[in-house]
């Protein structure tokens, strides 16, 4: 996700056992990969919810839980253009500050319902949507609000809109 996160960056993300939140194109989101098997206990739940994210560096994301920032919600069009210009529902998508590669192919995603799809913000280096496929919205952990760690890279990861 860099450079919107950087390795050891800590963020604050609401669960959604606390909140039930109305996703949106654009928002950070911590998720498990669409392969994993998630196991729950209800007595740990609650605790497990307000826990802090720490952004490490990990080649095994089949295992672990991922950040990324969604693209298209259930039902939406993305195309994603050679050049690496991104169009959901023919709508071109822009976030600024991001590293946009211009080595894709020219592809087309229908987010299929109950789904989104995600990318990740330097594109170039991401386990994302173009190769994990669609996240089922009930692997959907959290929305991320800010980095709070460290103290000098505080900012919201929301106020781009």
């Amino acid at each position: 996700m860099e450079p919107t996160l950087n390795i050891g960056d800590r963020v604050m993300v609401v669960k959604n056992e606390l909140y039930d939140q109305k996703f949106k194109t654009g928002d950070i989101v911590v998720f498990y990969p669409p392969n994993l098997i998630i196991e729950t206990n209800p007595y740990t739940d609650f605790i497990n919810s307000l826990q802090f994210w720490n952004i490490k560096s990990s080649n095994n994301y089949q295992n672990s839980a991922l950040i990324k920032r969604i693209i298209g919600l259930s039902g939406d069009e993305i195309e994603i253009k050679a050049d690496g210009q991104i169009f959901v529902n023919k709508i071109l998508y822009n976030v600024e500050d991001i590293q946009i590669s211009k080595n894709f192919n020219d592809q087309n995603y229908q987010v299929p319902q109950g789904s989104i799809f995600v990318l990740g913000d330097n594109r170039a280096n991401s386990q994302d949507s173009r190769y994990i496929g669609f996240i089922p919205e009930e692997n959907i952990i959290g929305k991320a609000f800010y980095i709070i760690y460290p103290l000098e890279n505080f900012k919201s990861l929301n106020d781009w809109r």
